[in-house]
């Protein structure tokens, strides 16, 4: 078994997926973003707010490499740009949660939303999941309608692993 690299734009259900699906398949799953986090010390916005973005993805490229020299296999909840700055097909199955713009927005909190650096503004945070969408759905090998329920999608992504075996 491969990583299991979930995908998707902020808000597409990645973390909410990643312990359910870890559960069913019995393989733990890591996070990038808690990673980045624990290794500086600081939250996402505040790395983005005392360092700016390209500190960020020089700190998550180094969070990746340290996961594919895990011999094991992991489920990883990829924060939303990892996968635009840092080709994953080649190091695993890369299963993309896609999901309509507006029903991402309208499940957010406003807590949440303020949590997402790239997210303040609508119009900006559209036009990135637009530029995103397409850069997510080359690298996919499963694209996965985010919009079912998290054990529905969990169950689909585990029937089409099997059939890929």
């Amino acid at each position: 078994m491969k990583h299991l690299f979930l995908i998707g734009f902020m808000g597409s259900g990645k973390s909410t997926l990643a312990p359910l699906l870890s559960k069913k398949l019995e393989i733990p799953y890591l996070c990038t973003d808690l990673m980045i986090e624990k290794k500086e010390k600081k939250s996402i916005a505040a790395i983005f707010s005392s360092h700016q973005e390209e500190y960020f993805r020089q700190i998550e490229k180094e969070v990746l490499e340290e996961i594919c020299i895990l011999k094991n296999p992991y489920i990883i909840d990829c924060g939303g740009g990892l996968p635009v700055f840092n080709p994953l097909s080649s190091l695993g199955i890369v299963i993309f949660l896609d999901i309509d713009f507006d029903v991402l927005m309208s499940r957010m909190s406003l807590e949440q939303i303020k949590k997402r650096p790239l997210f303040q503004n609508y119009e900006n945070a559209y036009k990135l999941y637009q530029q995103r969408k397409g850069i997510y759905l080359e690298q996919a090998d499963i694209v996965i309608d985010a919009s079912l329920k998290t054990d529905e999608i969990a169950e689909i992504i585990q029937q089409r692993l099997k059939s890929k075996n």
